[in-house]
């Protein structure tokens, strides 16, 4: 019985998909251009992936009808009409059309009446489900599917005959068009305003304002006549009437015909930002009324920037001397003050910061690195990426100053802030953006940490050896007040220092070097019997003693500079990061330090590891602001997250003197670090490494084949053959803003469930969806397999050639859940060509065209936000025949990509385009780390003309023990 199903099941493939070989089974079926790259307003590429690329309503008869010679030995062996009006879909292999369960009938569901199949031309008498029945006939004629979406439906564009709208098959008759209303601010199609989706009032015939719509008007639309003075129908229902429908959102819910100077809103249009719905937050029953809703409020913020202006030079590309910085990081500075040559500082007499010496260096390194190394998941307020990021924002112009930077100082404003409660419920409004989001919040306590360290009395702490670690106090009868056995409980060293200071008798005491945020520790008092010494290992217990005679001094007391600090903690920050990436390259993925688990693409492998080329080059000199704090009352030039391509490197043009090389090489720091989601409403992670400073990001932006890691064993998830998993990028909104932003980019992988680690056993996803898994991984996986593949295809084939539906079955696109790989517009338009209204919402790709304002958060809602797509019945067992899908076509089986084009924007001057510096980058991290080097010290150095700054340090000489400068 067994072998049967089997062959019935490889009759169907064969029979609904020809293009595999009948001969042994391994044929690939191949595949079309993709139809949804045109008539959508975008320059889209000949690269666009050319797999699943079948148009809604081709001819399917190839695919439906089997070959004339099977016709009367294995479909019509059996004469007349069978199982009528019974479910087929599993037993028609989900094909419409002719199907030998249903005899001489046909296997058809609504949307197969609604999308043109061949042999489903009188299914419109159909409810739901699929069902047999004498389906085929003549086409229907004229105008179809008034009024519903038709987005991706019409190959060819708007206004464009399609044959959704009226034909059959593919074959427009010219009897309708899909058209939308958008707004045509500044006469450019898709600005400002995302698309109307569905039936959307009757435009005037005469553009009165800048809301007016410019989508071609279909030549059957009659003149609206004006309306009456005053508001229409208050209180009545008008959705019918005035054409709209609950799922849509448009430029307007102006209804003039009905609702007069009233709109036509509803509480949900209220909730998600539908302009002039701002005051029907209390209309009742579900439903659309008209009413006096309009309340505009502020006009929005446009953050969008021109176009570049091209006017820096663009650098030739760095050249692999074959050279090494190793043993000459500021990591490997190694002096402890007993040589002359470790206080040397080179002469200096500007205004700004004192140079530095290579043992204020060492001593600084030290304390910064400590704290890196504390940072989690969770507790990342001083991790690597905050010291990375803390001068790009202090290096900023100020708005209205074409120079200034790197002063530390920084715009407190919102620095604290926090969302409070459920994040995602649209409680701001529109005109409240950018702020909070684009500030510096989150640098807080990075920055609060640097002036603990400037003002700290480094003299009578660690650099006189008053404070030894790891250390201890000996002495039999040295305890004090107890704590021997019942210590004190502090947060801080200075906690412990000012207990001994106060305690009769005391000298020494011993605390360890604790985390500055949110720790605590015991510290224990000794009097002067005591004795304090340093100890071996590497242990973090400190022995400090209260009443040093060694002089005081700190950074600030020397002349040195906030802004040199913040400079030099970016440094060691960048350092630090490629320290960690290199552990794990070596397979310490936690670190020496037992931090969180980095699982690395290519760990053991060569080339995995980075040397930087040469050692940064740190340069002093900078001045603080006239402050005298760290604080200013003068705002910054905020980025905005929701920049495209173009824009960022505009952005960076004109705050940083960047060329667009420079940019996207900039930008490759965002490889580490977290997004928060109480801080920006953004949630998940650039890269699952995200403590490792390599080139994830680029791999990651460009949608590179890599493992799926989502366990603390590093599993490489692949594809049922092992595999790297393929890439899909959507977009998501994260509904902060009434009409949903902010919008962040999340990436999912085609790639089996994690049978290695019982994934399947997990919770937090669709039960059916976890049973499907489980079946997919202990049912029936050939020998050498990671889980039951999907399609037909040869031991080790790739699923991206083999599985036609990339949203269902074993080999299936999903999100590492609570870690998923993210990315902001700004990160994402380096690589994908796209253009974003006022609101932050991108458009101008084929899978963003049903992504506009609405109570959807993911543009492939359709595909399922937990790795299941969305069925008719989802109380069904996910192997049950009448299982079906609410909608399925091939932008749903490519698992509802974004599919952007290229970015093919060249700055003048440069051989490359944007995307091919993020494709070299991502191919090649050698490359990236020799541009990177000098680009961040170019930020940096922000502000500052050649000269300016002198150099305190160019690489440290080991057998000298000094640095060189």
């Amino acid at each position: 019985m067994k072998f049967l199903s089997l062959v019935g099941l490889y009759l169907a493939a064969t029979t609904a998909y020809p293009g595999y070989d009948d001969g042994g089974g391994g044929g690939l079926r191949s595949k079309k251009p993709c139809s949804f790259a045109s008539g959508l307003g975008a320059e889209l590429s000949a690269e666009l992936s050319q797999k699943h690329g079948r148009r809604l309503g081709e001819n399917q008869a190839s695919r439906n009808a089997p070959p004339s010679s099977e016709v009367t030995d294995r479909r019509f062996l059996l004469e007349g009409l069978l199982n009528e009006g019974k479910g087929c879909w599993g037993a028609c292999a989900k094909t419409a059309g002719d199907c030998a369960h249903c005899g001489t009938g046909q296997c058809c569901r609504p949307q197969d009446y609604t999308n043109g199949v061949v042999g489903c031309e009188l299914a419109d008498a159909i409810e739901s489900g699929s069902r047999c029945g004498a389906w085929a006939g003549d086409p229907p004629a004229g105008l179809r599917n008034e009024g519903r979406a038709c987005a991706g439906s019409c190959p060819d564009g708007f206004g464009a005959d399609c044959a959704y709208c009226g034909g059959w098959d593919g074959v427009a008759d010219g009897s309708g068009q899909c058209c939308r209303l958008v707004d045509a601010e500044s006469a450019e199609r898709y600005k400002d305003h995302n698309l109307f989706e569905g039936p959307s009032p009757t435009p005037p015939t005469t553009p009165t304002s800048p809301t007016s719509p410019t989508s071609p008007t279909p030549p059957t639309t009659p003149t609206t006549p004006t309306p009456p003075d005053g508001l229409m129908n208050e209180g009545v229902a008008c959705a019918a009437p005035c054409g709209f429908t609950n799922d849509q959102w448009g430029p307007t819910r102006d209804c003039p015909q009905f609702c007069g100077t009233g709109t036509c809103c509803s509480a949900f249009d209220w909730r998600r930002g539908a302009p002039g719905c701002e005051l029907a937050v209390n209309v009742t029953g579900g439903q659309m009324v008209c009413g006096e809703f309009r309340d505009e409020g502020p006009a929005l913020q446009d953050f969008r920037t021109g176009m570049p202006r091209g006017v820096y030079p663009t650098s030739s590309d760095a050249v692999e001397t074959g050279e090494s910085a190793e043993g000459r990081w500021i990591k490997d500075i190694n002096v402890d003050g007993s040589n002359p040559g470790h206080h040397f500082v080179p002469e200096y007499n500007g205004e700004g910061g004192q140079p530095w010496s290579q043992f204020e260096m060492s001593l600084i390194r030290d304390l910064l690195v400590f704290q890196m190394r504390q940072a989690t998941a969770g507790l990342d307020e001083l991790s690597t990426a905050k010291f990375i990021r803390l001068p790009f924002h202090d290096c900023l112009h100020y708005e209205g100053e074409d120079s200034g930077s790197c002063d530390g100082c920084i715009n407190w404003h919102n620095v604290r802030f926090r969302h409070v409660g459920r994040v995602e419920e649209r409680n701001y409004e529109d005109y409240e953006r950018p702020s909070p989001s684009s500030s510096n919040n989150g640098l807080g306590d990075a920055i609060e940490f640097l002036e603990y360290i400037f003002t700290l009395d480094l003299g009578k702490t660690w650099a006189s050896g008053c404070y030894v670690k790891p250390g201890a106090v000996s002495g039999a009868n040295a305890h004090l007040a107890g704590t021997r056995h019942d210590p004190i409980w502090v947060s801080t060293v200075e906690e412990c220092r000012d207990h001994c200071l106060n305690t009769t008798d005391c000298k020494y005491f011993t605390v360890p070097h604790l985390r500055h945020i949110n720790a605590n520790g015991p510290c224990r008092l000794f009097s002067g019997a005591g004795t304090q010494r340093q100890t071996r290992g590497s242990g973090r217990l400190i022995a400090g003693d209260a009443y040093c005679e060694a002089d005081s001094w700190s950074l600030q007391s020397r002349g040195k500079s906030r802004a040199d600090l913040w400079a030099f903690a970016s440094l060691v920050a960048v350092e630090e990061g490629i320290q960690r990436h290199n552990w794990a390259c070596d397979g310490d993925r936690r670190s020496p330090h037992n931090g969180p688990i980095m699982c690395t693409q290519f760990e053991g492998e060569d080339q995995c590891s980075i040397e930087l080329p040469r050692p940064f080059v740190f340069k002093t000199g900078r001045k603080d602001c006239e402050s005298g704090s760290f604080m200013t009352d003068k705002k910054e030039n905020s980025p905005d997250e929701h920049f495209n391509g173009t824009m960022a490197v505009r952005f960076m043009e004109d705050n940083f003197g960047f060329s667009a090389k420079e940019t996207v090489t900039a930008m490759g720091a965002h490889t580490v670090g977290r997004f928060h989601q109480r801080q920006t409403g953004h949630k998940y992670v650039w890269t699952t490494d995200f403590q490792a400073f390599n080139n994830q990001y680029y791999r990651n932006i460009a949608g590179k084949e890599d493992w799926f890691f989502d366990d603390d064993e590093c599993n490489k998830v692949g594809d049922a053959w092992g595999n790297k998993g393929h890439a899909v990028w959507i977009a998501k909104m994260n509904q902060v803003y009434r009409s949903g932003g902010p919008v962040q980019w999340i990436q999912k992988k085609v790639v089996c469930p994690n049978c290695a680690a019982r994934s399947y056993d997990r919770g937090g996803r669709h039960p059916q969806r976890l049973a499907q898994d489980r079946d997919c991984c202990l049912v029936d996986v050939p020998e050498g397999a990671q889980c039951r593949p999907d399609g037909i295809g040869p031991i080790g084939s790739r699923a991206f050639n083999r599985d036609d539906d990339f949203s269902d079955g074993c080999e299936y696109s999903h999100f590492i859940f609570g870690r998923d790989e993210a990315a902001m517009g700004s990160d994402m338009g380096l690589r994908y060509k796209f253009d974003v209204d006022i609101r932050g919402f991108p458009y101008g790709c084929p899978g963003l065209e049903t992504f506009y304002p609405s109570g959807f958060r993911f543009s492939d809602v359709t595909c399922g936000i937990d790795g299941r797509p969305r069925f008719v019945d989802p109380s069904l067992a996910w192997n049950d025949p009448n299982l079906e899908r609410v909608t399925k076509n091939d932008w749903t089986d490519d698992a509802c990509p974004a599919d952007c084009a290229r970015q093919d924007y060249q700055y003048p001057g440069d051989s490359r385009t944007l995307a091919d510096w993020v494709d070299l980058y991502a191919d090649n991290q050698a490359a990236w780390i020799r541009e990177y080097v000098p680009v961040m010290e170019k930020m940096i150095n922000n502000g500052y003309d050649d000269g300016v700054l002198v150099t305190s340090f160019s690489g440290y000489d080991t057998a000298s023990g000094a640095g060189a400068v």
